[in-house]
């Protein structure tokens, strides 16, 4: 007889004691039985767990990836600008997200740098090729509409946007965006940019889960040519730095 055969004659042997009718017997039935089903419902809660974890929406993570090559530009006349993510929070439980988009430099005076200020005003604001629609306190958006014009009013208080024509200090209401924006205090004083504080309370259920493709309409109060040319040539922050005296008018 092989050590196979031997191997099996003990595994029958094994089989017929654990069938047999011994107290032994029936102990050990009862415990290799609870033992398995122990280890079922262990898996059935194990795959509950699972499917819970799957259907609890515990919002969304915040990834903004950064890139050095980015570049803010200069707006005369109207421009339309995506603008560039510089800063980026979450809130309220993993909600309320928060986004600064730099848009635009600020420009300098007008009639050849002798005049008034100029201003860079936002005319539209568009979210994924929808223009947004805002109530009264020009900040929260009610309802964004397509090209065709059809409304779609899921959006409704939860997205505002804050436009700042000229750093921190010039928002709506004047409101300092150190109060809007998390983490920000009056160092982040945003100085000679326009830019705008997105805000977006997440809810899957209306498809409200970013910031989506943003767009914003801008209209610089410096128009004419020679002044374009002329603030481009003399400013030292954004342009060519070329001193006045040496600009000669013919």
């Amino acid at each position: 007889m092989s050590w196979f055969d031997t191997l099996l004659d003990v595994g029958k042997a094994a089989f017929t004691w654990y069938t047999g009718s011994s107290i032994a017997a029936q102990l050990t039935r009862t415990v290799v039985t609870g033992y398995a089903l122990n280890q079922v419902n262990k898996a059935i809660v194990k795959e509950q767990k699972k499917d819970v974890q799957k259907q609890e929406d515990k919002g969304v993570k915040l990834k903004i990836d950064p890139d050095p090559n980015a570049k803010i530009p200069v707006v005369y006349g109207r421009s339309v600008l995506s603008g560039i993510v510089t800063d980026a929070a979450l809130t309220n439980s993993n909600q309320t997200m928060w986004y600064c988009i730099t848009l635009c430099e600020v420009t300098g005076l007008l009639n050849l740098g002798q005049g008034a200020a100029s201003q860079i005003n936002l005319l539209n604001v568009y979210r994924d090729n929808q223009k947004l629609i805002f109530a009264s306190d020009g900040v929260t958006v009610t309802k964004s509409v397509d090209s065709s014009g059809v409304e779609n009013t899921d959006i409704n208080g939860l997205v505002k946007v804050y436009y700042f024509r000229n750093g921190s200090n010039s928002g709506p209401s004047a409101i300092p965006a150190a109060n809007l924006m998390p983490n920000w205090t009056g160092n982040h004083s945003m100085t000679n940019l326009a830019f705008a504080l997105v805000r977006v309370d997440y809810n899957r259920e209306k498809s409200v889960t970013g910031l989506g493709t943003m767009k914003f309409v801008l209209q610089n109060t410096m128009t004419q040519p020679g002044d374009c040319l002329y603030d481009y040539m003399t400013n030292t922050r954004y342009g060519a730095g070329i001193p006045a005296g040496d600009i000669y008018a013919s």
